[in-house]
């Protein structure tokens, strides 16, 4: 949802509206390594360079949330593998063509280092170890829509006064919704059972605060509370990183708290069904996949200053979906052909 040009403006925009601290609620970000695994049906992938972790000064960005009224759209990206271009350095460039491409297989954790988060809905990076037992979370009654006033997302701006396409749960959309993944187009969704990444990504969503200051049912706070997290090379209009053309997929492997967890993982730019789909977690690890429009410009983002990928991967959660909390980890993130 939101895939207009304004859309992607206040999403970029909510990313960046408060630097201050970034640094000081940095999680580190590990290299991952996945020699040891060979996603069918692809060829074994070369060992990745080692990450030195967060770069200086990055870190986490909190955005205030609320710029338009839904779930926004997540990024970011991992590990480097494969190719010499596992040791170049991200450069500020305007034409991928000219510049040197990561090539395909690309783990993105060598280059996408600044986990932006989204909204004060309530997620917070967390240390947790990718094989640790997590507390079961059961979840809770997400309120009846119905019961939502009309002006739901006032505090939205813009879309103040509108019946927010939030309340009918992206309606008119390709989604995933109460019956797992079968809402999603062919090559979306998991793919197999996993063994755990050597390294993940660990976030904690609870939305039990935000809901209660703002009317108490979590459906109808979905403008306010939802929350997510980008991994970019940079913060708002900084350079991307040119990735190799003919990405069509983007594979990686996650697991929840709770069973059947929905959980929006995305790409490049806001546009649910097209480069954001929800997917449903297990409490197990699994690997799972998410598509890229055959005719994507990735490296030609018309909102960053120089080209190349800025959104290399990112995870959206919404309250109606997270009652009670949610603990959800991810890692091995590769696009690839």
């Amino acid at each position: 949802m939101f895939t207009s040009a304004w859309a992607k403006l206040a999403w970029r925009t909510c990313v960046v509206v408060s630097v201050a601290g970034c640094a000081a609620g940095a999680r580190p970000l590990p290299a991952l390594d996945t020699t040891h695994e060979t996603p069918p049906p692809f060829e074994a992938y070369r060992a990745p360079a080692a990450s030195s972790g967060m770069a200086a000064g990055g870190g986490t960005q909190m955005g205030t949330g609320g710029a338009f009224g839904g779930s926004g759209a997540v990024g970011g990206v991992g590990a480097s593998s494969g190719g010499d271009m596992s040791t170049t350095p991200s450069m500020p460039v305007t034409d991928c063509a000219s510049a040197p491409n990561r090539a395909l297989p690309y783990g993105i954790s060598a280059d996408f280092m600044v986990q932006n988060i989204l909204s004060a809905g309530g997620l917070a990076s967390v240390f947790v170890g990718c094989d640790d037992s997590l507390p079961l979370d059961v979840g809770g009654d997400p309120g009846d829509a119905s019961a939502c006033p009309l002006a739901i997302d006032a505090a939205a701006g813009d879309d103040a006064g509108d019946v927010d396409a939030a309340v009918a749960d992206d309606a008119g959309a390709p989604d995933a919704g109460a019956d797992g993944d079968a809402g999603n187009p062919p090559g979306v969704g998991p793919i197999g059972d996993s063994t755990s990444p050597l390294s993940c990504f660990a976030y904690r969503y609870d939305p039990t605060a935000c809901v209660a200051a703002n009317g108490g049912i979590p459906v109808c706070a979905l403008s306010t509370c939802w929350s997510g997290v980008i991994f970019a090379p940079s913060g708002f209009d900084g350079p991307g990183v040119c990735i190799a053309p003919g990405a069509k997929r983007i594979i990686f492997k996650a697991r929840a708290s709770r069973e059947n967890a929905r959980v929006k993982f995305g790409a490049i730019r806001p546009g649910l069904g097209e480069t954001e789909f929800f997917l449903t977690l297990t409490t197990s690890w699994r690997q799972y996949a998410i598509t890229i429009p055959d005719d994507e410009a990735y490296d030609a983002d018309p909102l960053t200053a120089q080209a190349g990928v800025w959104n290399g991967f990112s995870m959206v959660v919404e309250p109606e979906d997270h009652v009670g909390g949610t603990t959800i980890l991810f890692g091995d993130v590769f696009w690839t052909m």
